[in-house]
This record gives structure tokens, C-alpha cells and sequence, in this order.
């Protein structure tokens, strides 16, 4: 993810392939980066809220970070830090639920540049070349 953002800020993002206004223009950038900036703090929330709340982490069946079991009930975890972790918690559920709505918005925008603007926006997303308007 790190990767993606640093890629996108310096490569920019591709030219419109249609002619369209400021507003237009304005949502697009806001959606993008929304979507790009979006899934950083997703991971880096759920990391938070799963080692502070003592569920530790798994990583492809290996052990990251153990879990701390209460020792009075060894099928309850014990919270390393409960703040943080309904903090991780918190973010990450709204941070979810942002990046759905970023998602459909999306999806929509795509969809009405296909049906309704036929400018081969939705062509370029899935890898076609289209030539772009100057």
C-alpha cells in the first residue's frame, strides 16, 4: 500500500479522457485519493486493535505477535492496552465503512462515464487504449 501511494504521487494520475468541468474534475481527485490514502490506516488500525486487545497476530499460520490469555480464563484474552484498542477498533470500523462508500462512489462514476458520458473511461480502467482528449 505504501508502495502504491508513493507510486501515484509521483507518476500523478492519468489524464481525463473527455472534457470536463472543474466540479467533475474536483470529486475525481477527491474519490482517488480517498481510495489511495484510504488503505493505509486500515491495515495499521486492525494491526492496533488486535495486539492492544490481546488477540495477538496471525500472518500466514505463523505466530506474529501472541495472544495474551487470561490466566483466569485461558479462553479470554487479556487487553494489553483496552484505549488503544478501541481506538484501533473505532478507526477501523468508520475507515471501513468510508471506504465502501469511496468504492461505490467510484464504481458509480465509472459506470456513468460508461452508460451515460461514452467516453471510454471505464475501457481505460479495465487496460484498453483510449485516446485522451487535450
Amino acid at each position: 500500500m505504501v508502495l502504491r501511494v508513493a507510486w501515484r504521487i509521483r507518476n500523478g494520475w492519468p489524464k481525463p479522457v473527455g472534457d470536463y468541468t472543474s466540479v467533475e474534475k474536483r470529486v475525481s481527485k477527491l474519490v482517488h485519493w480517498r481510495l489511495i490514502i484510504g488503505t493505509v490506516p486500515m491495515p495499521i488500525s486492525g494491526f492496533m486493535m488486535s495486539t492492544m486487545g490481546g488477540h495477538g497476530v496471525h500472518f500466514f499460520g505463523g505466530e506474529l505477535i501472541a495472544r495474551t490469555p487470561d490466566p483466569a480464563n485461558p479462553q479470554e484474552v487479556v487487553a494489553l492496552n483496552a484505549t488503544l484498542a478501541e481506538a484501533g477498533h473505532a478507526l477501523h470500523g468508520w475507515g471501513g465503512y468510508l471506504i465502501i462508500g469511496v468504492v461505490v462512489l467510484h464504481s458509480v462514476g465509472a459506470l456513468k462515464h460508461h452508460l451515460i458520458e461514452r467516453d471510454g473511461t471505464l475501457r481505460r480502467m479495465l487496460g484498453a487504449e483510449v485516446r485522451v482528449v487535450p
